[in-house]
């Protein structure tokens, strides 16, 4: 299998997509255009299969794969892109985790959908101005249904807010570490941990 690299011969940005086949020649090329290769798969260096992986980070310059030098600060930002994308999609996917809480006097997971929310913010308002009355049969995550008094049903509220406000403070926190990274390791960037684990605190039995 060997490496070639179509590039142009204004610039030496490489064209395309580099290839990696079992072609011994060249013989398509476009106006403009000039082919570096073959450079066999077995004793390819190293900058040969990063410019394969990475071909934008490159030129072809006086025949020769070159690293452009502005290559480590674009990696880093793609790698912080990358994991910003990762943070929010685990912040979202933690949110619509069920939660904890002992409004009723037990712990009892409900879903915390915003779905949830605002079925809980509808219900509080049509109770308070007497369209409902309580107490509030409130679905728990299992399906079971909870009968929650004002006092209570309040509480699980507070809860639910409570537990979104940590999951944000712990967004912030690690998307501040992400983008605050000056570093040329995009290793760094992807070894900080994501996790939204042990957040969740069971609040206070309601008397």
């Amino acid at each position: 299998m060997n490496y070639w690299f179509l590039y142009t011969k204004s610039t030496g940005e490489i064209y395309g997509a580099p290839y990696l086949g079992s072609a011994e020649e060249w013989t398509n090329i476009p106006d403009g255009c000039a082919v570096l290769g073959p450079f066999s798969e077995d004793d390819a260096d190293a900058a040969v299969k990063d410019a394969f992986a990475n071909a934008d980070l490159y030129v072809v310059s006086n025949g020769m794969l070159t690293r452009k030098p502005d290559a480590d600060t674009v990696l880093l930002q793609r790698e912080k892109d990358a994991k910003l994308t990762e943070l929010t999609n685990a912040y979202y996917t933690a949110l619509a985790m069920p939660f904890t809480s002992s409004a009723s006097g037990t712990p009892i997971l409900y879903s915390a959908t915003q779905e949830a929310w605002a079925e809980m913010q509808k219900q509080l308002l049509m109770n308070a101005n007497g369209i409902a009355k309580w107490p509030v049969p409130w679905r728990a995550a299992d399906g079971s249904i909870v009968n929650l008094d004002e006092m209570q049903f309040k509480q699980l509220a507070s809860d639910l807010r409570d537990m979104e406000l940590a999951y944000l403070a712990r967004f912030r926190s690690i998307e501040e570490q992400i983008k605050a990274d000056t570093t040329d390791s995009p290793e760094k960037v992807e070894s900080i941990a994501i996790d939204f684990s042990n957040l969740q605190t069971t609040a206070p039995t309601t008397p």
